[in-house]
């Protein structure tokens, strides 16, 4: 069977008042991707480019949840100069940040400068620190990484990839050097798309009045082909741009508010019984399957970058697990040092793989959540409804949970989103021909909404 092939997501844009409030936030982006990558695999691999991208990470300096031991930091882009000269990226990433924190030196991976002279050189040694790191952890084609970082400049590029260069096409390649850049140094050598687009999570920062047609270039006429608008990570990759008001004043692509922990603690003061405490940040969702009684796979949402035979291997493994649990046993079990989390409705079974510290009990109301939105949209959902509407199966999905985490709990606002219309918002899944009273206060009021805000954002 011919595997299945998934458009990119939809870029996320998140705009900040002010670099001081981005800078904060980008943060705690940045600690949640190191705290999932971590759970998963041990280690967090990261990229970042130069420019001013340095300084807006400054945020990153005395933060308790970063645990730099695990990190293993490459640069996007380099100038061809030595470490310290004033050109240099890894020059302006140590000043801004790594003089600043407890990073073990051989965790950061700088050019060998010893091939200065020597751009094809300097650039295949580069690669090959990079195949050291990924070939034989990975297993695929290109790296991984689980963060790239990026800026872009005025005229559009990102890394050192402007418009109109040849780099713009490499696709077997995975750094190259470039002996023309149209902005000084001339020399550099750079990431290509294919290494780009194969990061789990990619996030643009842009700040300033400066970049403000170009922006709205990239996110409203990407088919003019600047250089960052082919920056489209493959299927579940995530790209995310974080931008100042400044910089988006602009841009009519739609918006995503950033849901800062402080934010949802003044929103959700109520804890209901069913949390506990733990102290840990957000739990992080690696994938959701809806599976039905004879065992064949419905919905498949993947927020973790896998081979296609390691899904296929999880999804036969998983399945067997959660269709041969008794009916009167817990739901969840552990796999391979994390835990599954399943309900059963009907002929259908929700599982969800989260980290073996993260809160099962929030995944089972999340689930719970999800089936109350299906039944609200179709009106007592069904697993023939699923077959032939699977795009709103996926689409109400995507409103409540992007890139493993939440950013929804609200029905009203998932069926909002979908375009449920309010005379089957009225619906009680319940209760079948009955009326219900769906006014926002008792929407954003009821238990289980304020047991996920709690937890993922308070």
């Amino acid at each position: 069977m011919a595997a299945i092939h998934h458009p990119p997501n939809a870029p996320v844009l998140i705009t900040f008042p002010d670099t001081d409030v981005l800078v904060r936030d980008l943060a705690t982006f940045i600690a949640k991707a190191q705290r999932d990558s971590i759970d998963r695999k041990g280690r967090f691999t990261i990229a970042l480019s130069g420019g001013t991208l340095p300084d807006m990470l400054k945020g990153l300096i005395g933060n308790r949840h970063i645990k730099w031991n695990h990190w293993q930091v490459y640069y996007v882009d380099e100038r061809v100069v030595p470490l310290d000269h004033p050109d240099s990226n890894h020059r302006a990433c140590v000043e801004a940040l790594f003089s600043k924190v407890p990073i073990p030196q051989e965790n950061i991976h700088a050019i060998d400068t010893t091939y200065l002279n020597d751009l094809e050189e300097l650039s295949d040694a580069y690669e090959k620190d990079l195949i050291r790191e990924f070939a034989q952890k990975d297993a695929a084609r290109f790296p991984v990484f689980d963060l790239i970082l990026l800026g872009m400049g005025p005229d559009g590029h990102t890394a050192s990839l402007f418009p109109g260069h040849e780099l713009l096409t490499e696709e077997d390649r995975w750094v190259a050097y470039i002996e023309d850049s149209p902005k000084p140094p001339p020399q550099r050598i750079t990431f290509t798309y294919p290494v780009i687009n194969h990061a789990a999570r990619v996030v643009f920062v842009a700040t300033g009045a400066g970049k403000v047609d170009t922006l709205q270039s990239v996110l409203d006429r990407p088919a003019e082909g600047l250089p960052a608008a082919r920056v489209k990570p493959v299927f579940p990759g995530q790209l995310y741009w974080f931008v100042d008001e400044a910089a988006a004043s602009k841009v009519a692509y739609p918006r995503t508010p950033f849901k800062s922990r402080n934010a949802h603690v003044r929103e959700c003061q109520q804890v209901v019984a069913v949390l506990y405490e733990t102290g840990d940040p957000a739990t992080m969702i690696n994938y959701v399957l809806l599976i039905s009684r004879q065992g064949k796979l419905r919905l498949a949402k993947w927020y973790t970058t896998l081979t296609s035979k390691v899904k296929a291997k999880i999804v036969q493994e998983v399945t067997q697990l959660a269709l041969n649990r008794r009916q009167r046993m817990c739901n969840f079990l552990e796999y391979k040092g994390r835990k599954i989390v399943y309900r059963r409705y009907a002929s259908l079974s929700f599982v969800c793989d989260i980290g073996e510290h993260d809160n099962e009990l929030i995944v089972l109301e999340l689930i719970h959540r999800y089936v109350e939105i299906l039944d609200r949209y179709f009106g007592n959902v069904c697993e023939m409804d699923l077959i032939f509407n699977f795009q709103k199966a996926y689409s109400i999905l995507d409103e409540l949970v992007m890139a493993g985490e939440v950013q929804e709990s609200s029905r009203a606002k998932v069926l909002d989103a979908v375009g449920c219309t309010p005379a089957v918002r009225l619906l009680n899944p319940l209760t079948s021909g009955s009326q219900t009273k769906a006014s926002d206060d008792w929407e954003e009021n009821d238990d289980i909404t304020r047991a996920i805000h709690d937890a993922y954002f308070a």
